[in-house]
Formats: C-alpha cells, structure tokens, sequence
C-alpha cells in the first residue's frame, strides 16, 4: 500500500517535477487484495478517492508510477491484454491478480 498517494495528498505538481513531457501515473489500487484495478491517472490519489465513494470495500493503491503519458497508456493496455489472456479478467478495468 502507497500512503502517500491516497485520497490526493499530492499534487501532480510534485508527481510531474522533473518531466519534460505530458506524464501520468500508472496504478494498481486494491479491494481487500481481492480485486484490483490496472490504469492511469493525473492524480491517482483523487482517482482513488472518486472510486471510494461507490465502494463500502475499502480501496487502497498497491502501487503506482509516474510515465511519460504514451508510456502509461501503452503500459495499462498491455497489462490488460496480457491479465485477459491468462483469465484473470473480472470486469472493466478490475482483475483478479493477487494469488
């Protein structure tokens, strides 16, 4: 778990410095380590906190890292196609990846 993103206590200011080019992150938050969702965000931790709010679950960031924008959509396409392959895919953007 990532404390530091959660809940948007970072800015994508401080996620971006450094960045010569349109970044996003990159994520893998987690329902009870059950279920777990593979995309990418500007802010991750308002993400988080945006999908909370339709889940009594509590939902936590297992991981995340910032990219260059291509990079991070190329990444989470891959990841999904690569998790559907080996029939971990529950739902949208949710997969069961954790053993």
């Amino acid at each position: 778990m990532v404390n530091w993103l959660q809940k948007g206590k970072i800015s994508d200011l401080d996620f971006m410095h450094g960045f010569t080019e349109p970044s996003l992150a990159i994520y893998v938050m987690t329902i009870n380590g059950l279920s777990s969702k593979i995309g990418y965000s500007t802010n991750p931790g308002l993400r988080c906190g945006g999908l909370q709010t339709g889940s009594v679950d509590e939902i936590t960031i297992f991981w995340a890292a910032r990219l260059p924008a291509a990079q991070a959509r190329k990444l989470e396409k891959m990841c999904h196609a690569a998790l559907k392959k080996v029939g971990r895919h529950l739902r949208g953007e949710w997969f069961r990846i954790h053993p």
